[in-house]
């Protein structure tokens, strides 16, 4: 990110073929050959430099943060009516909720 690109991988699947394969029959003085090449797919992955876009991740940071804060305060409310509720009990009620 410094350098002002991200890399993103892409990857798809490619059909490969093997190497030759050649199957001969003999039928009385008659000889046929066949030729054949295998087949499989690899994946092959490319990695691709895309310029970052300074606004939007400044955007992104932003929201991540606001919803840090929102998460964070969240929390704090629910600890305060667990809080809240628990200081009320007795303390064998509150043993037995232990």
């Amino acid at each position: 990110m410094r350098k002002g690109v991200r890399s993103h991988r892409q990857c798809n699947r490619v059909k490969v073929y093997g190497d030759k394969i050649t199957t001969c029959t003999t039928i009385g003085n008659t000889t046929q050959c066949r030729e054949s090449r295998p087949e499989r797919f690899e994946k092959q992955c490319v990695d691709v430099l895309l310029p970052i876009d300074v606004r939007q991740e400044k955007e992104n940071r932003d929201a991540w943060a606001a919803e840090i804060k929102a998460l964070q305060a969240r929390g704090r409310q629910v600890y305060g009516e667990c809080f809240a509720s628990v200081v009320k009990l007795s303390v064998e009620d509150a043993y037995k909720l232990y």
